[in-house]
């Protein structure tokens, strides 16, 4: 029995010594990440002509060659009142946009109205007539959707709670110099 237990005992030895020096022999200086001499890098390629990449920022444009911009719309749009959103639809080759916004109501209060109004060329915009149609109290925001040619937009809820809006979808039809939702 003492016999087993020695040759057990020097296994046991023989392969921790082993393990030890493995340990040992694999350890090594980490290696030298100091740069000496820095290379400079190429010329760039340099090749004037016309860009053919599309850009980050004008990587979705829109139908008519409209591309997203930020910038601030002119005063015959952008009044001292509260402006909600603006939208655009086109209509007989020409592009109008939609306006929900607060303007002077008849009473000489403040109401919130939808708005349409030629968008030229150059940014700017013809004088913004209210839209006709059912008597909203303070339509929201709006927005166009060309798929189903509606106007989709909040207002007013009809009760007494004054933050409960509902939303509202309606077709756009020219009505003489304007239009009105039908």
């Amino acid at each position: 029995m003492k016999l087993r237990s020695t040759i057990f005992s020097r296994k046991y030895l023989l392969l921790l010594s082993c393990l030890c020096a493995v340990y040992i022999s694999s350890c090594s200086p980490p290696p030298d990440l100091s740069h000496k001499e820095c290379i400079p890098p190429p010329p760039p390629d340099c090749r004037p002509g016309l860009l053919t990449k599309v850009g980050i920022d004008t990587a979705h444009i829109q139908s008519g060659d409209f591309k997203y911009h930020i910038d601030l719309l002119p005063g015959s749009i952008n009044s001292n009142g509260n402006e909600n959103a603006i939208t655009f639809f086109k209509r007989d080759g020409s592009v109008e946009s939609i306006l929900s916004a607060e303007r002077d109501g008849d009473d000489g209060g403040v109401k919130q109205r939808v708005l349409a109004s030629k968008l030229l060329p150059d940014l700017h915009f013809e004088n913004s007539t209210e839209i006709k149609g059912p008597s909203f109290d303070d339509a929201g925001a709006a927005v166009y959707c060309e798929a189903d040619q509606h106007l989709y937009f909040t207002a007013k809820a009809p009760n007494d709670d004054p933050n409960d809006f509902d939303l509202y979808s309606a077709k756009i039809e020219s009505a003489g110099s304007g239009y009105e939702l039908v």
